[in-house]
């Protein structure tokens, strides 16, 4: 079994094949970071396949580069049937060519909310569109705002590139087409010579996301309405109405955009930092799928964005603790290292050979306060005496609106690595698109 690990912005993008070459995608970054290093690699592909994708969530960072898969896969389909059809005028897409996707195993955002999805779309469609005749500097002024509903719209546009037939990718065939959660009794998914134990998410997690959601909707339907008027007389030539749509439209997005990814900013302003507080964490982080990939001797936990006290609660329930501690070849630690995914218990029972972390030093993860607890708690008797090594998909030297905070992740690692013999480090290559732990 081998981990390759792109470079993806603030998020997160993994690719893992087994040894007798089947491949699982999981997530996809951002969606620059998809196209400028996932995508030329997977093109790369011999043979061009990708035997499955697994995207953890709905945030843009895990969503954004698997939706940006999709579009390219439509894009060079349609360009193929032009082609063959006679017309050879049809311009090839300027995207390089992405492998065949066999599965999508996704927990698709129409199916986690149930009879409210198609209201949710219509009302984002309205706020997407509203500011289509506006003057061209209250335009840009949506587009911004507009930004911040990324990640639930493509949760739905996903699901419908997924449904397109002449792709023939199969949705959550594990589960027969259903939500792919932890249910009582339920096998490892095989895929190749790897075996998957999904240990997250719980039913209850997709139904407080169902619940949340449904709140919302009733909280805002108001504010739809008024946007849906205003936009109106936008229409009809009445600009005077243009500021107060943009009030409008801030408040909801405002409101959506602490739903979806909470305040992160505001989060990681704070003075004082504690571990594992499960209630900072957003519904939709909560509700991520994580999978447990074993093949012969080795395992790699893949946790999203979801919280420590889940996962463990995961790994019982497929039968990994029984009691005792589990040693991993790979952890790639949740949430790029929140402080309010991880637990002290969950650094001294979950332990590894390599630690990834996925993060570009975004809302300070991944936060010291989490490598330091990592770390202590090995080099005070956790998991086996021997050496462990931890992992970057970022790199301090290299500029970025983050770099300040990498700095310092920098500064602790290499403290750490010069304190203590055990530990090693790697942080990502100048210009490198993806590194190789296993």
């Amino acid at each position: 079994m081998k981990l390759q690990v792109f470079r993806s912005g603030k998020g997160d993008c993994l690719l893992l094949t087994s040894q007798d070459g089947k491949r699982l995608l999981v997530d996809g970054g951002v969606k620059d970071s998809f196209r400028d290093y996932v995508a030329p690699a997977l093109s790369a592909l011999k043979p061009a396949r990708v035997d499955a994708v697994c995207v953890s969530h709905i945030d843009d960072d895990h969503i954004g580069g698997v939706l940006e898969l999709f579009e390219n896969l439509v894009a060079w389909r349609v360009h193929d049937y032009q082609s063959k059809s006679g017309n050879k005028k049809h311009r090839a897409p300027r995207v390089p060519r992405p492998p065949a996707v066999k599965e999508l195993w996704h927990n698709a955002f129409h199916e986690t909310i149930a009879e409210n999805s198609g209201e949710i779309e219509e009302m984002l469609a309205a706020v997407a569109n509203a500011f289509v005749d506006a003057p061209k500097e209250l335009a840009a002024l949506g587009a911004r705002h507009d930004g911040l509903a990324t990640s639930v719209r493509q949760g739905l546009v996903l699901a419908r590139r997924s449904r397109v037939a002449e792709l023939g990718v199969k949705v959550n065939a594990p589960a027969k087409g259903k939500l792919m959660l932890v249910r009582e009794g339920q096998g490892a998914i095989r895929l190749g010579k790897m075996r998957l134990h999904v240990i997250g998410p719980q039913p209850s997690d997709l139904t407080d996301l169902q619940k949340e959601w449904n709140v919302w909707l009733q909280q805002h339907r108001n504010a739809l309405v008024d946007i849906r008027r205003k936009a109106a007389r936008i229409e009809k030539g009445f600009h005077n109405a243009a500021q107060g749509l943009v009030e409008s439209q801030a408040a909801i997005l405002a409101g959506l955009r602490d739903f979806v990814h909470g305040n992160e900013q505001a989060l990681a302003a704070a003075s004082a930092k504690r571990l594992g507080q499960r209630q900072k964490v957003t519904t939709p982080n909560l509700a991520s799928l994580m999978l447990l990939a074993e093949e012969g001797r080795r395992k790699v936990l893949l946790t999203g964005d979801g919280h420590a006290d889940d996962a463990l609660e995961g790994l019982r329930a497929v039968g990994k603790l029984n009691g005792r501690g589990v040693h991993l070849d790979v952890l790639k630690v949740q949430h790029h290292g929140s402080e309010y995914n991880m637990t002290e218990d969950f650094a001294k029972t979950v332990t590894a050979d390599h630690y990834v972390f996925c993060g570009n030093g975004f809302a300070t993860n991944p936060e010291l306060e989490v490598i330091d607890v990592l770390v202590s708690s090995r080099l005070s008797g956790a998991g086996p005496a021997r050496p462990f090594k931890l992992w970057f998909n970022a790199n301090p030297a290299e500029r970025s609106r983050y770099q300040a905070h990498m700095k310092k992740v920098k500064q602790l690692v290499d403290k750490l690595v010069r304190d203590n013999p055990r530990v090693t480090a790697e942080f990502i290559a100048p210009g490198a698109s993806s590194f190789g732990v296993i």
